[in-house]
């Protein structure tokens, strides 16, 4: 793989096409990871809510991966701050806050990856508490533990509520991008003011690691794959995004 790279706005190069590792069964990742490394990738995408943190750090030091040679992204997420994590509707009357800081839930990551600095690390979702999370974020990031700080699935309200509190523009806006939800405004509203655009399920529901059938079997893009000689999973991003405007996890 010939491995592009996008800068972004405080000058970080990050690769344009990342490893999402969320629901890789605990029996496959480490196959996954080696093969992923070996044919180019270098960004691999994780977080505390997907458990694997400390398996990948495991992982690439058993096959003498360096910290160096590979960018990785987590993220923090409010499950860490309720006893058997966040429930949402008529089951909010359960949650239960327990003593975990925003800035201990932050460096049980560090924690986990076994590293100095992250890459890039995202809110993974604006929680009530997101403008708290992005403060402590700033923290690290002013003091050089994260080399950049950006946002998941964060629509354009919640970041011009960031910009009331911070300096600090998001250097990354992670959402799903896919040919049956291309985000072309909040694409442009984010690129605009210079936060690249990561696009997450470009061909599989962010529940699952499985294609969606609806993406892959479609008449349109089956008819652009076979135009190419590809597969349709080689030809979605591009579909969901021809302009290619922002990179993969």
């Amino acid at each position: 793989m010939d491995m592009q790279y996008v800068k972004l706005n405080n000058g970080i190069e990050m690769p344009q096409v990342g490893l999402g590792t969320f629901l890789i069964p605990k029996d496959k990742l480490e196959d996954t990871l080696i093969k992923a490394y070996d044919m180019g990738y270098r960004q691999f995408d994780t977080a505390w809510r997907y458990y694997n943190e400390a398996d990948i750090a495991r992982i690439f030091k058993k096959h003498g991966i360096k910290r160096e040679d590979v960018f990785i992204t987590t993220k923090v997420n409010i499950d860490a701050f309720y006893y058997g994590g966040y429930k949402y509707g008529i089951h909010r009357i359960l949650n239960r806050r327990n003593n975990v800081s925003i800035e201990q839930a932050i460096l049980k990551s560090f924690d986990n990856l076994d590293t100095e600095y992250i890459d890039l690390f995202l809110i993974h979702n604006p929680w009530k508490i997101f403008m708290d999370m992005w403060e402590v974020l700033e923290k690290f990031y002013k003091e050089g533990r994260i080399r950049a700080i950006g946002v998941s699935n964060f629509l354009q309200p919640h970041i011009e509520a960031l910009s009331e509190i911070s300096d600090v523009v998001p250097a990354v806006n992670q959402i799903e991008i896919s040919p049956l939800n291309a985000q072309i405004e909040l694409t442009k509203y984010c690129q605009d003011r210079g936060i690249a655009v990561e696009a997450m399920s470009t061909f599989s529901h962010f529940r699952s690691v499985e294609p969606r059938l609806e993406i892959i079997e479609h008449p349109l893009i089956l008819a652009i794959a076979k135009k190419h000689g590809k597969s349709t999973v080689q030809v979605s991003p591009t579909v969901a995004c021809p302009k290619r405007y922002y990179c993969d996890s």
